[in-house]
């Protein structure tokens, strides 16, 4: 069966979602409040492979990066992608989902007061709604490029790290000091000593089964975000600080720490030690410097899963088309190499 898009704008004192949704023409409620849970509900168990959601958030603006996402993500077979385009203006969504819609993504809308402060940081406000549902979620910036297929590597990390709630990328630029993930020819975690480093946000991923420390590292995200002026700054200092420290008012009795399992101090203890986190190996999860200029990957020995465009010199979505156009990595419209060109002859003087 099709899909049956219901526009409806939930009151703003909802503590979820005051959104545009997507429903399935089976879903039927009584409520507007239960609305908004259960369209997240069917929205996800029909998109969910292998009870795995690839996720990401974007506007009308980067289109053009979500559709490469999604295509890179297709060429290497995976499924389960999810998109959320936020965005109060109807017309901005009709104008996106047609496009995302027509390379397999199941896209709804998520549109909120704090998305149309900063969507960098209002985007975090609809992954929740995400995790309730218990699916694992492997949620990324648009601007990232998948080279692998990551599941069958998630899974392994999984049973390998039972106590982990999330794992993430990271900003860290020395070469890995990961080990082997066992049963894989991929690299393990990160040691402990990475923890330190800036969390990058761009890549996430939470195991399934509505993990307490998975919600709570949430929460604390959009609890930071909600504190006067944060919001408005780049998402991703406060969050780091906010995981690791506390805030500037008070800190928490157990600040970052490490956490053992048989892998050895690997695991990150964050939030007072109610969350366990595990930092990606930059060398398969890395960024425009990391994968294109040290050739970490390389270095390693292993292959890439992913690349972020950032580490650049510029982050202009221009220079980050050009970044990836030069490294292979970016899809462009055919009517791109639809040009007129000028050929001649150049006849030099022989007394030139």
């Amino acid at each position: 069966m099709g899909w049956l898009r219901i526009f409806l704008q939930i009151p703003l004192d909802l503590p979820i979602f005051h959104s545009f949704i997507i429903v399935h023409r089976n879903v039927m409620t009584t409520t507007m409040a239960s609305t908004t849970e259960l369209a997240v509900t069917a929205l996800v168990a029909r998109a969910a492979v292998e009870g795995t959601i690839i996720a990401t958030f974007t506007t009308l603006r980067h289109i053009p990066f979500t559709a490469n996402w999604a295509k890179h993500l297709r060429h290497v077979g995976a499924g389960g992608l999810v998109a959320g385009i936020m965005s109060a203006r109807l017309q901005d969504y009709e104008r996106a989902a047609p496009r995302l819609e027509a390379l397999g993504v199941a896209v709804y809308a998520t549109h909120s007061a704090e998305a149309a402060i900063q969507p960098q940081g209002g985007r975090w406000f609809h992954l929740l709604p995400l995790l309730r549902t218990g699916v694992r979620v492997l949620l990324s910036d648009s601007d990232v490029v998948w080279l692998r297929h990551p599941l069958p590597y998630l899974q392994a990390m999984e049973r390998q790290h039972p106590l982990l709630d999330f794992s993430i990328s990271t900003d860290a630029q020395a070469a890995t000091r990961a080990r082997t993930l066992p049963g894989t020819r991929d690299l393990d975690l990160e040691t402990y000593g990475h923890c330190w480093e800036s969390m990058n946000l761009g890549v996430m991923h939470f195991p399934p089964g509505r993990r307490a420390g998975s919600l709570l590292a949430v929460e604390q995200m959009t609890s930071h975000l909600r504190e006067e002026g944060n919001l408005r700054r780049v998402d991703q200092g406060p969050i780091n600080f906010r995981w690791k420290r506390g805030t500037g008012r008070w800190k928490w009795d157990r600040k970052l720490h490490p956490v053992s399992d048989p892998s050895g101090r690997r695991l990150c203890g964050l939030v007072n030690g109610s969350v366990i986190a595990g930092v990606l190996p930059i060398s398969q999860f890395g960024n425009m410097l990391t994968h294109d200029v040290l050739k970490l990957g390389r270095a390693a020995g292993v292959a890439p899963f992913a690349v972020h465009a950032t580490y650049m010199r510029s982050q202009a979505e221009a220079y980050k088309v050009a970044r990836l156009r030069e490294a292979g990595v970016w899809y462009d419209e055919p009517k791109y190499y639809d040009v007129k060109v000028i050929a001649f002859d150049l006849v030099v003087p022989p007394d030139l």
